[in-house]
């Protein structure tokens, strides 16, 4: 896995992140669809803030939340105490066969040197008729149209 790019665990870059998340889950989660009881994986969870949104937005949900960095769960358990964290690599997941009926990952596959890895592990762990949800974004090229102040903010941080 390629060296975390995005600040690791200071501060500013939490609270950039938590931002982010807040943000972008109205836009995205909708299409998500995990019902109460459901088995949720939310993959390359970082400090959490994804993990949270996802918590907020479909109640009753039993949710894992993996990442490779132990100073990021450190942050995510301390900050957002909604998932059960587990230390892992995305390329070799640490679940049995059809553990999970949804799995969510933003912003993961950008830095994993091999995402078809990734994509084969999700595949292995989603329930037969699961659903997964990769959200990346190439900021450099990131635009809205119509343009949207909030999201010309964000992207200038």
């Amino acid at each position: 896995m390629k060296d975390y790019i995005h600040g690791s665990t200071d501060l500013r870059e939490v609270a950039r992140l938590e931002k982010q998340a807040r943000f972008c889950a109205p836009w995205f989660l909708p299409s998500f669809d995990a019902a109460p009881g459901m088995r949720v994986l939310d993959l390359g969870t970082g400090i959490g803030a994804m993990a949270d949104q996802l918590a907020q937005r479909f109640s009753g949900i039993s949710l894992t939340a993996l990442d490779h960095s132990a100073a990021q769960l450190a942050v995510a358990q301390a900050r957002h105490p909604v998932a059960a964290y587990v230390r892992g690599d995305a390329a070799k997941l640490p679940f049995r066969d059809a553990t999970f009926d949804r799995v969510h990952a933003s912003w993961l596959l950008e830095h994993v040197p091999d995402p078809a890895s990734v994509v084969r592990e999700v595949r292995r762990v989603l329930k037969p008729g699961g659903m997964v949800c990769f959200l990346e974004v190439d900021n450099a090229t990131f635009t809205s149209e119509p343009r949207l102040a909030a999201v010309d903010e964000i992207m200038a941080q």
